[in-house]
């Protein structure tokens, strides 16, 4: 009986004195016709503004000078994804690794003989057996993992143990080739389109880039 009341006791203080505000909603700032971003170094100094809560030491004024002073962890994109491109190659001994979606729920690697048995087998025969789970940071693997198993509801079958993930697959959205308005590089004849240029971030972009460029050839060659 002693043991069910000590424990009540318990809840209450906790209930009572543990509880804290960390999680309430707090208002940095608002948005109006006043302050509204004109420029890009206003619009840049508004996203910095979205780093307020995630930063462990900070001043601020939300004066008339918006001044800020406060490290922001992330600001180096294109180096960060060439480091998480080194170190898979590394672990890939210079090669894609390949891994079971299922290995990567079980927290295991994916063996060669494992992969020559199972039911999937990788189009990319260059690829090599592995764990991208050693080289992919924490939340990018989250991202992938969620990611696989909303599009298992509307694919069933997406999220097969079988399912094979290639690693690393990198995009520099900072890197954009230089073209003219007929889509054509510095190399005569050579044209860029969709992701690979820089130019675009999806299928919509791309495919409308490939129909311009369809389009300029047509006019070009007179067909």
């Amino acid at each position: 009986m002693k043991k069910y009341i000590y424990l009540s006791i318990l809840t209450c203080i906790l209930t009572v004195f543990g509880c804290e505000n960390d999680f309430d909603a707090k208002i940095y700032g608002s948005l109006s016709t006043t302050n509204f971003p004109q420029s890009e170094a206003d619009y840049e100094s508004y996203m910095m503004d979205c780093y307020i809560p995630f930063t462990l030491t900070w001043a601020y004024n939300w004066g008339s000078s918006n001044q800020h002073n406060f490290s922001v962890p992330f600001n180096q994109p294109i180096a960060y994804a060439q480091k998480v491109g080194e170190l898979t190659n590394m672990l890939g001994a210079g090669h894609i690794m390949v891994q079971r979606y299922g290995d990567i729920l079980d927290g295991k690697r994916t063996w060669a003989n494992e992969l020559a048995r199972t039911n999937v087998r990788p189009t990319l025969k260059d690829a090599v057996a592995g764990d991208i789970t050693a080289a992919m940071p924490y939340r990018a693997m989250v991202n992938i993992i969620e990611f696989i198993k909303m599009m298992d509801e509307v694919v069933p079958g997406f999220a097969s143990p079988e399912t094979l993930l290639y690693s690393p697959e990198l995009k520099f959205y900072s890197n954009k080739v230089k073209m003219d308005t007929d889509l054509e590089t510095n190399i005569a004849g050579l044209h860029c389109l969709g992701d690979s240029s820089g130019w675009t971030r999806g299928l919509m972009m791309a495919s409308v880039m490939g129909v311009l460029m369809g389009r300029k050839l047509m006019e070009k060659h007179e067909f």
